[in-house]
């Protein structure tokens, strides 16, 4: 088991990793691979709380007549673990600000027509979408 997790303030630390996997997964085992390897993709998601911590990646091959399973565990997708509970890197933030000033105009919206949502805290993308209306 490898476990991958920043503490940066940048996105950037394992760009050569996602590349790399990016590429397994998208060559066809018969040509592009010496070792045929199988992927699979899977959720981190903390027992307790529910919350996604993350993404696994699980490797199968044989090597040496052994079957040999490595899981990378990608910490926070590999972004820096700090941006998982507070605060957004810097390379996120034009998609951040764009989806709050649609939800700005979603509300002003929804205020002209006298159909605001009743004060409280609400998920963008769980329990409201991005121009304010319930899902």
């Amino acid at each position: 088991r490898l476990f991958f997790a920043s503490g940066s303030t940048k996105t950037i630390e394992f760009n050569g990793l996602s590349n790399w996997l990016y590429d397994l997964s998208t060559m066809k085992t018969s040509r592009g691979q010496r070792i045929p390897v199988k992927i699979e993709y899977d959720r981190i998601n903390d027992p307790q709380s529910g919350i996604d911590q993350g993404g696994k990646v699980i490797l199968r091959f044989q090597q040496n007549g052994k079957f040999i399973k490595k899981e990378l565990y990608l910490l926070s997708d590999l972004s820096p673990v700090n941006f998982l509970y507070y605060g957004v890197p810097t390379e996120v933030m034009d998609t951040v600000l764009s989806q709050l000033l649609r939800l700005s105009l979603g509300m002003i919206g929804q205020h002209r027509e006298g159909k605001l949502l009743s004060p409280n805290l609400y998920a963008v993308d769980k329990q409201i979408n991005e121009w304010g209306n319930l899902l």
